[in-house]
């Protein structure tokens, strides 16, 4: 049973249908996992944090670290650069900081 009418469903269809849900989607999906959104806030807090900070700080290897940012780099969540030998991710737009940091506070109560 539908609970709107015909006519909003049909509206509501058109509208879903216009919007791009792909993108956001995949920046949801990467951020899903617990080491990832940790992650986010670490580079939220702290902007020029690198990769050898972010092995330090999260407790695991470099590699699973790596792995970790080439998901979020891949979603769009982040873009590594290098400096030198190491590699420095930062989070892709302001829009994304936000968002992360307002869904942890409101966690907190």
């Amino acid at each position: 049973m539908l609970l709107t009418k015909p006519k909003e469903a049909t509206a509501l269809r058109r509208t879903l249908e216009t919007l791009q849900t792909d993108g956001p989607s995949r920046v949801f999906a990467a951020l899903g996992d617990p080491i990832r959104l940790r992650m986010t806030v670490l580079l939220s807090l702290k902007p020029d944090i690198c990769v050898t900070d972010l092995t330090e700080l999260l407790g695991i290897s470099q590699p699973l670290v790596s792995h970790h940012l080439r998901i979020l780099r891949e979603a769009g969540v982040v873009v590594v650069e290098r400096m030198g030998q190491m590699q420095c991710p930062r989070l892709a737009n302001e829009q994304i900081k936000r968002m992360v940091m307002k869904f942890i506070m409101s966690e907190r109560g």
